[in-house]
């Protein structure tokens, strides 16, 4: 289960919502950054400040049912359903914020890769086995094809419908 969760993105939104943080726990938000400071970033920085507070958030909600398992246990008979529950909902939403950092750290990679395989960087891409970048190899050599093709195609459309000059010989 951990193997397939971390790799893939989970929809968690129901979850997250019924995760409400508690109101002793504000601090389990993620810290906006101040005014004067913000105003000074560039728009790249503050898109990559987005991202990594959506996982702060997710980390929060990830909580808030290991609090509820402690307040749970603090009973002489705990309620087994309300601790798998809590087990359940805490499992997936750190697993799915696992996978979000991993996402994070390939989004901050994209800058320093070659601009013809940005597409590896991509979001929606699943995060393979003990590497960040699922299929690499395989992915690195089908972008290659597609522009060696591309390259074909584009110069073979630029030759059409061009006369080239003939040379007559002279007697």
């Amino acid at each position: 289960m951990v193997q397939t969760i971390v790799r893939k993105k989970s929809d968690v939104k129901e979850i997250v919502k019924e995760l409400k943080i508690p109101s002793n726990c504000k601090d389990l938000y993620p810290p906006a950054v101040n005014s004067e400071i913000r105003h000074f970033l560039e728009r790249n920085i503050k898109s990559r400040d987005l991202g990594l507070q959506t996982v702060q958030k997710l980390l929060g909600h990830g909580i808030v049912p290991i609090i509820r398992m402690a307040e749970v246990l603090k009973n002489k008979s705990p309620d087994s359903k309300v601790l798998k529950k809590c087990i359940s909902d805490s499992m997936t939403v750190l697993l799915n914020t696992y996978f979000e950092m991993s996402v994070n750290r390939r989004l901050l990679m994209k800058p320093f890769i070659d601009r013809r395989y940005h597409q590896l960087c991509n979001r929606n891409k699943d995060i393979g086995e003990s590497k960040l970048f699922a299929d690499a190899g395989k992915r690195l050599k089908d972008i290659q094809d597609a522009q060696r093709i591309n390259r074909n195609y584009m110069s073979k459309k630029s030759m059409r419908g061009r006369s080239f000059p003939t040379f007559r010989q002279q007697m």
